[in-house]
């Protein structure tokens, strides 16, 4: 009797643990929610699905949102932290060669979909870049800066978790003692500390681009102003948390308001003293001002647009010429009729021998 209880529990707690896999896959942001946990293990949660079975993401402003947008970045950091699919000794993103991009793109084509998949490869993988950047910066902060250790000392430890230890020094010694990687680093320091920490977002981990096609009108199709987006994102509540962001908030508006001519990309610029020529301020990651702007037209799109108005213009020249040609002969003819007319007067007054007046 033992023996049969202690089977049905075995079996019961199998078919508990297949209907768990289930849920997962079926509602994946629920089982997210499930799992509260703060930290490095966070990134560790990987969406676990058939084999077959792919989830739907959907594209705002070229990155995901959506019920999977968690669950898709996710996946591209741990794409990126896998040393099996991204190498680690190379120095800069460029390095990293087309055939490791197109594992890197399989990797995440085998367990997401779109209808436009393809025409979001470049979108994804400038994403996958941002992200590999950070984790060794990450790498970096957690296992030296933090620790309050050299370099030198970091070289005799024990390697991160993912890294062995050959990948780590490699790291220590090509990356992070060279010069380029230290003025980087120290310029994006800086920058830090000029944003006041008041006006820093509310919004945690949720990307600004969730925040504008859920919660801002985007997947209706509509394209809140910097205005909307600033108080979306900073608000505690329903009212903004401090006098700092309250301020900010009425300087977008004044600026908007005494030059209504003005794009978002340049009332940012003016706003928050922006000199980046490519990120929009205030939009969050991953837009570009291509993206606000519109796709620049390609060299050769503008080389066919100049000849077919130097074609223009020349059709304009000679239609020009034409007239001034027609404008000449009317003028020789015009001058010819009076020089008869001319003529015929005399002939009358030698006839009638009488003296003409102008008002005759």
């Amino acid at each position: 009797m033992r023996i049969y209880l202690r089977m049905l529990m075995v079996m019961t707690w199998r078919k508990l643990k297949q209907i768990k896999k289930c849920q997962m896959v079926s509602f994946p942001q629920k089982r997210i929610q499930e799992m509260k946990k703060k930290g490095k293990k966070q990134m560790q949660r990987n969406y676990k699905h058939k084999k077959g079975e792919k989830l739907e993401v959907t594209f705002y402003n070229n990155r995901a949102v959506g019920p999977n947008h968690e669950v898709f970045a996710r996946h591209l950091g741990i794409i990126v932290r896998d040393t099996n699919i991204v190498p680690v000794r190379v120095h800069k993103w460029k390095d990293i060669g087309d055939r490791e991009k197109d594992h890197m793109w399989t990797a995440v084509t085998d367990v997401f979909c779109n209808e436009n998949m393809e025409s979001y490869r470049e979108h994804v993988l400038n994403h996958m870049k941002e992200l590999w950047i950070n984790w060794r910066s990450d790498l970096l902060r957690y296992n030296v800066t933090n620790k309050k250790i050299t370099l030198k000392a970091a070289f005799n430890r024990k390697p991160p978790n993912g890294l062995d230890e050959k990948e780590w020094k490699w790291l220590i010694k090509e990356v992070y003692s060279s010069e380029d990687f230290k003025k980087v680093s120290a310029r994006n320091s800086a920058n830090r500390v000029h944003y006041p920490k008041e006006l820093a977002h509310r919004t945690g981990s949720k990307p600004f681009r969730q925040v504008i096609w859920k919660d801002l009108g985007g997947n209706k199709g509509m394209k809140p102003k910097l205005v909307d987006i600033f108080h979306s994102t900073r608000k505690k509540g329903t009212s903004l948390p401090n006098v700092e962001t309250a301020k900010k908030l009425d300087e977008i508006r004044e600026t908007m308001e005494k030059d209504p001519s003005l794009s978002d990309v340049q009332i940012a610029q003016k706003v928050f003293n922006s000199k980046s020529r490519d990120r929009v301020v205030g939009f969050g990651g991953g837009m570009k001002v291509a993206d606000l702007r519109g796709q620049r037209p390609s060299r050769e799109e503008l080389e066919a647009e100049l000849n077919s108005t130097k074609k223009q213009n020349q059709i304009l020249e000679d239609r020009m010429e034409a007239i001034q040609d027609e404008n000449n002969q009317l003028k020789g003819r015009i001058g010819s009729v009076e020089s008869q007319m001319k003529m015929f007067q005399d002939m009358l007054v030698n006839q009638l021998n009488v003296t003409l007046t102008p008002e005759n």
